[in-house]
């Protein structure tokens, strides 16, 4: 594509405007000059702007042909080619004595849809089953209508960034690469906060973990205290006589029988609660619903039953224990 072929569309934009031009008009020409100024020497990525910044000011068919030619030559194949079919729109819809001064440039362009087709590249966005009413999908920024998703539309090769948003919920982004003819389907991964809770961790889930902490502090404080028990313990056996029915202690036995009673509670109630909370935390854990169906459906339970478990607490002579019951 050679730019010598739009030298001639500044000359135009002069010819074409009313000789009471709006400063408006001024601007748009002055913009449009300094943007296939900067498209000769390859500064695409100011030209193009720049010339779509004239059309916007001054809706010209040949500035609308000069955007399309730029687009084309930066690179952006589907943006180029929809320019390509804006202008042809606006070339028959002109007087004849006007279609016949822009007769090349209309042939250029048609030639341009026809040569650049087999290069687009097309993106199709597909939600997946179970979606939630309300879920927002944008592309590059753009909202998408339910009428657009799952089609395939032509997107420029390169990057592309589409956001999903459930309701009630922050957007999650998902970004990739597209090249020139590539057929790309996307289908579309929902947040896992949409199970449970709406946050990245579920409810369930932190229970569990909290759960799991206390009994881990209840075992900790359960095992210091009865080692300390157990001390007290022999200075109950060093310092008292047993008398048959009963025992003598001294000052030093009769203190450390007291504490021994008193580490004694608290290590039972600590094992307790220790073996409480892992046996709560293991139950939720283990029977907390898989994110996915063995089917890939994305319904939790689908396609295999769900472990069952069953905690409770017993007696175990002067302490406590735990016993889990349970199916797979």
């Amino acid at each position: 594509m050679r730019c010598q072929r739009l030298l001639p569309v500044a000359g135009l934009a002069v010819a074409l405007a009313p000789a009471s031009a709006h400063a408006t008009e001024a601007d748009a020409e002055a913009i449009f000059n300094q943007g296939v100024d900067d498209m000769e020497v390859g500064l695409f990525e100011r030209a193009c702007p720049a010339i779509e910044q004239s059309y916007t000011l001054d809706p010209r068919p040949g500035t609308l042909f000069a955007l399309a030619e730029c687009e084309a030559q930066r690179g952006r194949i589907a943006t180029s080619v929809a320019r390509y079919k804006e202008y042809l729109a606006l070339y028959r819809q002109l007087p004849a004595v006007r279609r016949a001064s822009q007769q090349e440039r209309a042939d250029i362009a048609e030639r341009q849809v026809i040569a650049l087709a087999p290069l687009l590249p097309t993106l199709t966005i597909r939600m997946p089953p179970g979606a939630p009413a309300g879920t927002i999908v944008r592309r590059d920024g753009q909202e998408m209508t339910d009428a657009a998703l799952g089609v395939a539309l032509a997107v420029d090769p390169g990057a592309h960034v589409i956001h999903v948003q459930l309701p009630g919920s922050p957007a999650t982004e998902q970004r990739l690469m597209i090249e020139s003819g590539e057929r790309r389907v996307v289908v579309i991964t929902l947040p896992s906060a949409a199970s449970e809770g709406g946050a990245g961790v579920s409810a369930r889930r932190i229970v569990a973990l909290a759960s799991g902490g206390v009994g881990i502090a209840g075992l900790t404080i359960g095992a210091i205290t009865g080692a300390l028990a157990l001390g007290e313990s022999g200075v109950v056996d060093d310092h008292c006589q047993d008398k048959g029915d009963h025992a003598v202690c001294d000052e030093a036995g009769v203190e450390a029988g007291d504490s021994l009673k008193a580490l004694g509670t608290v290590s039972t109630v600590g094992f307790a609660v220790g073996l409480v909370g892992i046996g709560v935390s293991a139950t939720l854990l283990l029977t907390e619903p898989s994110d996915a169906g063995a089917d890939g459906s994305g319904v939790a339970g689908r396609g295999r039953p769900q472990p069952r478990l069953a905690a409770r607490l017993t007696a175990v002579g002067a302490g406590a224990g735990l016993e889990l019951r349970g199916s797979w």
